[in-house]
């Protein structure tokens, strides 16, 4: 319930030209959704996903990527926090590339654009 709450307020502070952020609420949309997602495939089947945390920054990194339509910042920018390369650089490069195409196909347009 967290995440749609958090949706909702980001979309009416947003739409009501009041925007408290988009930037902070982009990241925690993204951790809670890939985070349950993460988190509930490993319930379901452990040896298919070892670590379920992992799962909670690639979805704030790919949402992150959708909403600013940037290919690889998100990547950086988690790589970065993380200290980890190695472990995030194969799953972010297929999760921000599926997710790219499909943004750019759905909307072209940024949220930060006019």
């Amino acid at each position: 319930w967290l995440c749609l709450l958090k949706m909702l307020a980001t979309s009416i502070t947003l739409g009501c030209g009041t925007v408290g952020g988009v930037f902070a609420p982009v990241f925690v949309i993204g951790g809670l959704f890939g985070g349950a997602f993460g988190y509930g495939i490993h319930m379901i089947a452990p040896w298919a996903i070892p670590q379920g945390g992992l799962f909670v920054m690639l979805g704030a990194m790919v949402v992150f990527g959708c909403v600013v339509k940037t290919k690889w910042a998100g990547l950086m920018i988690f790589a970065d926090l993380s200290g980890s390369y190695t472990d995030l650089l194969v799953p972010a490069l297929i999760a921000g590339g599926v997710a790219h195409l499909i943004s750019r196909r759905l909307n072209p347009k940024s949220i930060y654009a006019d």
